[in-house]
């Protein structure tokens, strides 16, 4: 929901006052399930006189189940053991925002406008387990726990346009625009950001753009608050001779320090504790942007832009999370200090493997990105009709990931997978991307064809492992080192009917391509669903 009011103050000043108001509830259902204490009271069973076999508590309508053996469970035995459990997730939000626009003060370039305002925000969310989860009896489920908090902000804002020059020789207009915000959270205190843009326009043909930045992003309620949740997964120990990491002798001390000396060759199985952390300081980003517009001649216009975003303290996963180059290894990697936060985040059995995982939500050490935007467009007349084509994409100079400070930057651009993400979770990151579009009209019809394009990526554990000084991994199939490059073509035909009706027929993945799979050389089974299209030519 959302009421507001707009209205002017005095001449050349208005004022914008808002409220909203949203929810979200968000049930997960978990059908089909069982209770352990149910399998439990119908496996306590004794036979009578009669040769009947009943519970031995016979509440709740228990019918018995013998285990031992093939034989089908009856469908009233079925019925007793079965429930329904529900996860409920609520989220609710609340904004408050006032500003005011107006004119401040005349400059021989023009008239400096501002915006001034303040604004207050709310958000809550709440985690409710059934209660067959808090209690541990629902089969095949470990224990879950409920959890719930809020986050307050309260801002202060004001912006700037500032007309330098205008009409000038190399200057026809010369502007500057400037931010600045305080932003006081109650999870993380008060913060600042800002940015400093500026506009030249040296000739009509020609605009020069730059700007600085500082953002932030304070943790939100679900990475404060989320309940600790403990599943059976795998943490990667360089200590662990399954995983072929290389030890130098200050590593294999580090695994002796560390209570791992000498581990057999075997997998082992770790109980992993994921949730929300209070102790989470706000991620700060610095974004230096530098462009460029040009339209030479009519019809033709081009844009080009450089940014290099860098992330501090960003917010993840402590060490960044189980799998390759995580927590633990950064706990070896560091030297296996007994104090150091990520060697206290698991635990070793008697047999010296990980046998337990503690990792919250936390800041991560480094992320930085760099790359060039461009885009291209040309619109000119052709065989009684007029031709649009638009050329744009990405190239990704840098993308670097530090998960924590004891391990090495992993030069993530070109890759897929841990440790620069899960193809699974759709994060492969090609260092080309191409969106192009060719379009002709005449009259009431349109046809356009569109093309895009993404280059190849490695496996990230080859990046991962050169940032740490170990020699290239040996045990990844040959068909599981690259995802291939992909090009995809989608066509469409538009009709304008009567003005009132637009209807439009298309083919998407015309060359019905294929995904690039991966895996052994028996089963190629896994892709980015993100990034490669995994449905092939369809028909709309």
């Amino acid at each position: 929901g959302l009421i507001g009011l707009r209205g002017e103050i005095a001449s050349g000043w208005n004022y914008e006052l808002y409220y909203s108001h949203s929810y979200v509830a968000h049930d997960t259902f978990f059908e089909n399930s069982a209770s352990a204490k149910r399998l439990q009271q119908a496996m306590l069973a004794r036979e009578l006189p009669s040769g009947e076999i009943v519970c031995i508590d016979p509440s709740n309508g228990c019918v018995p189940i013998n285990i031992f053996g093939e034989q089908d469970i009856s469908a009233e035995a079925a019925e007793f053991l079965g429930i329904d459990p529900v996860e409920r997730t609520r989220v609710k939000e609340q904004i408050a925002e006032l500003s005011v626009r107006g004119d401040v003060a005349e400059l021989p370039a023009g008239t400096i406008r501002v915006v001034l305002g303040a604004g207050w925000r709310r958000t809550s969310y709440e985690f409710k387990p059934d209660d067959s989860f808090e209690d541990g009896d629902t089969l095949g489920f470990l224990k879950s726990i409920g959890a719930a908090g809020s986050t307050r902000v309260f801002e202060l804002f004001g912006e700037a346009l500032v007309p330098i020059l205008a009409g000038k020789p190399f200057a026809d207009d010369l502007s500057a625009e400037l931010g600045l915000r305080y932003s006081d959270y109650d999870s993380v205190g008060g913060v600042w950001t800002w940015k400093v843009m500026g506009n030249w326009t040296p000739f009509r043909q020609i605009r020069l753009r730059a700007g600085v930045q500082q953002a932030i992003r304070a943790p939100n309620v679900r990475e404060l608050y989320e309940e600790p949740l403990t599943e059976f997964g795998a943490a990667i120990d360089p200590c662990a001779p399954i995983n072929e990491f290389v030890l130098s002798d200050e590593l294999v001390a580090a695994c002796a320090r560390n209570g791992a000396a000498n581990l057999p060759n075997d997998f082992y199985e770790t109980l992993v504790t994921t949730g929300g952390s209070t102790d989470l300081k706000a991620e700060t980003a610095r974004t230096l942007t530098l462009g460029a517009v040009l339209q030479p001649v009519e019809g033709l216009s081009a844009a080009i832009d450089y940014y290099d975003i860098k992330i501090r303290d960003a917010i993840g996963i402590l060490g960044g999370g189980s799998g390759f180059l995580g927590a633990v290894s950064g706990c070896i990697f560091g030297g296996a200090d007994p104090s150091d936060p990520l060697c206290e985040a698991f635990d070793r059995g008697p047999d010296g493997f990980v046998s337990e995982l503690r990792i919250p939500t936390a800041n991560l050490a480094r992320l930085r990105t760099r790359g060039v935007d461009w885009q291209l467009d040309y619109r000119f007349p052709l065989l009684s009709g007029r031709t649009q084509l638009s050329l744009s994409g990405t190239r990704l100079l840098a993308s670097d990931v530090q998960t924590n400070d004891k391990l090495g930057v992993v030069h993530c651009a070109g890759s897929f997978g841990n440790p620069c993400g899960n193809t699974i979770q759709g994060v492969a990151i090609p260092k080309w991307k191409l969106f192009n579009r060719a379009s002709w009209q005449t009259g009431p019809l349109t046809f356009s064809l569109r093309h895009r394009y993404f280059s190849s990526t490695k496996d990230g554990r080859f990046a991962g492992l050169e940032a740490n000084d170990q020699p290239a991994p040996t045990n990844i199939p040959v068909n599981a080192v690259w995802a291939g490059s992909r090009h995809y073509f989608d066509a469409a035909t538009t009709f304008d009917i009567a003005k009132r009706v637009e209807l439009t027929f298309g083919i998407n993945n015309l060359l019905d391509t294929k995904p690039s799979l991966l895996g052994s050389q028996q089963v190629q089974a896994n892709t980015d669903p993100s990034l490669y299209d995994v449905l092939g030519r369809r028909f709309f």
